[in-house]
């Protein structure tokens, strides 16, 4: 997908619970992120990287015959061809891939049906699990909104929840303050959810975590999958371990409920 309009609507806003959760709202204010359902990139910031434009281009017919294509119409669809041919090159390569199995089809990158198996896989085990949860403010607001099991819904441990969706971007160009980025291939790309994602953004992280982000290959793509590492029930939030690059970078410390007060964070490699 091209990078969206930074114009955001109803129909592309987050919908948020209160703490209480007895009132919904949608997130708002200049910053506020837009809901998309694909990586997106900008196809500038891949340029002499990624294959230049006008091999996309030279595919795309005119606009024009019985459908009576609108020259905007047409544009739009050959900047979503120049993105999908960039993302493709950049995290879809079989050098990229590198024999992973699919997580949709635990098939090898030669043999995984690529686009119609990353369709499926988010329409028939996704979409399940983004049903199964919601955003709501946590209550505390250095930590802000958080991703909740709706009530009468449960987890498993081993279920795959959702990708992390974000505009996949050259590790150069990432500011180096970024809060939501994710590395897909060391010091080449990265997802970076800052102005736009799902739900996944939103996940907070914790010390002990009841979720873990896998880099993975789905559906002919390199990304990265939440997957449940605990059984979760109703009203409990999903956790994440963002890991020791994130804190350091950022110079933060953790908040989260493994000790009373501000603390250094933990991962699993610590000793």
């Amino acid at each position: 997908m091209a990078l969206p309009s930074v114009h955001a609507t109803r129909s592309n806003s987050f919908v948020v619970w209160d703490a209480a959760r007895k009132n919904r709202s949608i997130i708002t204010g200049p910053l506020r992120p837009i809901r998309i359902g694909d990586n997106v990139v900008d196809t500038a910031k891949w340029a002499g990287i990624a294959p230049p434009a006008d091999a996309a281009n030279a595919n795309v017919p005119a606009a024009g015959g019985k459908a009576r294509r609108t020259r905007r119409t047409t544009i739009a669809r050959r900047n979503r061809q120049i993105a999908e041919r960039t993302l493709q090159h950049v995290v879809g390569r079989a050098d990229v891939l590198d024999d992973l199995l699919c997580a949709a089809c635990d098939a090898p990158p030669d043999e995984c049906p690529g686009a119609k198996c990353r369709a499926r896989f988010r329409r028939r085990v996704l979409a399940a699990s983004a049903a199964a949860v919601e955003l709501r403010h946590t209550g505390d607001d250095r930590l802000g909104y958080g991703v909740f099991v709706r009530p009468g819904r449960t987890i498993r441990d081993g279920d795959w929840l959702g990708e992390y969706l974000g505009e996949v971007m050259p590790k150069a160009a990432l500011p180096n303050t970024s809060a939501y980025a994710f590395e897909l291939q060391p010091a080449t790309a990265a997802v970076d959810a800052t102005r736009c994602g799902s739900w996944t953004r939103f996940v907070n992280h914790a010390c002990q975590p009841n979720v873990e982000a896998i880099t993975i290959a789905v559906g002919g793509r390199l990304g990265v999958l939440y997957r449940a590492v605990d059984d979760i029930g109703p009203g409990k939030e999903l956790r994440v371990n963002y890991g020791p690059d994130y804190f350091r970078a950022l110079g933060k410390l953790c908040v989260c409920n493994a000790e009373p007060a501000p603390h250094k964070p933990t991962w699993d490699d610590d000793e």
